[in-house]
């Protein structure tokens, strides 16, 4: 094998040896970090940015992601309220929302109130949680 060719496939190693750290470290951050209830998740690197004659460039990033973990305590149309401990939220079931009972793809209707439900969205323009995917828990009904 010449020098050249030698050279190249040392250059390629060190290139897929840096990639691959970079992708492990972020999954090993990712899979570390357990995040509690309520949760707020931003983007890194959100506000302004400097560009290169010093002048602010807003970034694009994504909405914030959040989380509820608790208790159903109501349904009307299109909206789930959650009492959690960290207070009560409002979630907005939309037709893309994704909802699972104890596993199960289901509908907004299966909900019942008394259901420990875990959420996930975002915050939406006028503040409020649009629900992307629910989890509900739901024990078995106990016979005697």
């Amino acid at each position: 094998m010449s020098a050249r060719a030698r050279r190249a496939v040392a250059i390629a190693a060190v290139a897929l040896a840096g990639l691959s750290a970079l992708v492990g470290g972020t999954a090993a951050g990712a899979a570390t970090a357990a995040p509690g209830p309520n949760v707020t998740v931003s983007a890194p690197g959100a506000g302004p940015a400097r560009d290169s004659d010093g002048s602010e460039q807003a970034l694009a990033v994504r909405p914030q992601q959040h989380l509820v973990l608790g208790i159903v305590r109501g349904i009307r149309g299109q909206r789930i309220a959650i009492v959690a401990r960290t207070g009560r939220h409002v979630a907005i079931v939309r037709p893309a929302t994704k909802i699972w009972i104890n596993q199960r793809p289901a509908g907004l209707d299966a909900i019942q109130v008394g259901d420990s439900v875990l959420a996930l969205g975002r915050a939406g323009p006028r503040g409020a949680f649009i629900a992307r995917a629910i989890r509900v828990v739901r024990r078995p009904a106990q016979t005697q």
